[in-house]
């Protein structure tokens, strides 16, 4: 019995039909790779454009924060704005002022007590509370903005740094101190883990020192998305609805990127830290993503136009009439979205430090 050869799809005549569909399909796959932005963020460090604070701002308000005996301010390490007040995070205090800089109270305080904290590790707004993450503790203080206690919950393990998402879950981050740090994300509820996004590969412990940033890994929401930016990585994520990581846009650092191996193998970080160029988000609106490049021990403001489609990077000039020389620097984007924020240092001595707040433009 003679044996019937068999033809495989492809093959013969099918075979150049094929080959083309194959082609088209890779074509298709790699053209993909492309379709987010890359900012050409090192091209540009060295290039940088006066830009008046007005192009962006509608007006300009200095608030003077109130100084006293019980609220005197030295560093403001973070600042989140709504509707009535102002929350100043400085000096292992958390403290409210109203729309006119007038000291109102203060969020808890550092302690053993039951609703104290012993570090503020992460602070966010969530349905008009406000939410203190003490990583020491593993727990999540919750309070109104008066500073009255409304509820806790324990985290379980310690974190770095959480965050609120779009779903009413929490997202928390795990900075790679040891070089073996299995868990980078870990999602949850109040009650359980859900997912972990976990560290590619580990690394040797840095032999002398090892030296962290606050804004390793960073969690923020704009026009309903969630996004994810760790910052030895150059990539920018979307933070998907079943907790996987879809590229959003990549911030080309070249040779100035820092790396999770460059971090473990530094011994001298004087000399070597600022040597790279470590970019932090500051906060994105519907028409712009802004963030803060440190280099060389100096700072450079960016943005990415979203509508244009460029990239700037821009000494924020303040009008000829404000009375002030320095540019204006942004710290942090309101909770609206509709404000850029600024600090204004005391350099006179007898102040705390004021807030500048640029209204941005629709």
């Amino acid at each position: 019995m003679t044996a019937k050869k068999r033809t495989w799809p492809g093959r013969g005549r099918y075979f150049p039909v094929a080959l083309l569909i194959c082609l088209a399909f890779m074509f298709c796959r790699c053209s993909g790779k492309d379709e987010f932005p890359h900012l050409p963020v090192a091209s540009s460090l060295n290039e940088a454009e006066d830009v008046p604070i007005e192009d962006f701002a509608s007006s300009i308000r200095r608030v003077q924060l109130e100084t006293n005996d019980d609220i005197l301010i030295s560093n403001i390490s973070n600042v989140l704005e709504t509707d009535e007040f102002f929350i100043v995070s400085h000096a292992s205090r958390l403290s409210v002022f109203d729309k006119d800089g007038k000291y109102m109270n203060d969020i808890s305080s550092k302690g053993q007590g039951p609703h104290e904290f012993n570090d503020i590790s992460s602070i966010f707004i969530k349905d008009g509370l406000l939410y203190l993450y003490d990583a020491s503790r593993r727990a999540v203080l919750i309070f109104t903005f008066e500073g009255e206690f409304v509820r806790s919950f324990s985290t379980g393990k310690r974190y770095s740094s959480i965050f609120p998402l779009r779903s009413n879950d929490y997202v928390a981050f795990q900075r790679s101190m040891s070089g073996k740090e299995k868990a980078k994300l870990v999602f949850f509820d109040e009650s359980a883990v859900s997912d972990t996004i976990y560290y590619d590969r580990e690394y040797l412990k840095a032999v002398n020192i090892v030296f962290t940033f606050d804004k390793e890994g960073y969690v923020y929401n704009c026009d309903g998305e969630d996004y994810f930016k760790e910052l030895y990585s150059d990539t920018l994520f979307t933070v998907q609805p079943d907790h996987t990581l879809e590229p959003r846009l990549i911030f080309d650092l070249g040779g100035y990127q820092p790396t999770l191996e460059w971090k473990h193998a530094i011994t001298d970080v004087i000399n070597h830290v600022w040597d790279r160029a470590h970019l932090f988000i500051i906060g994105e609106t519907s028409s712009h993503l802004f963030f803060n490049v440190r280099m060389n021990r100096e700072t450079s403001t960016c943005y990415w136009d979203k509508r244009r489609k460029s990239l700037h990077n821009a000494r924020l000039a303040y009008p000829p009439d404000y009375g002030y020389e320095g540019a204006f620097v942004p710290k942090a984007v309101s909770e609206d979205r509709r404000h850029l924020i600024s600090v204004e240092n005391d350099t006179a001595g007898d102040n705390n430090p004021a807030l500048i707040i640029a209204t941005l433009k629709e």
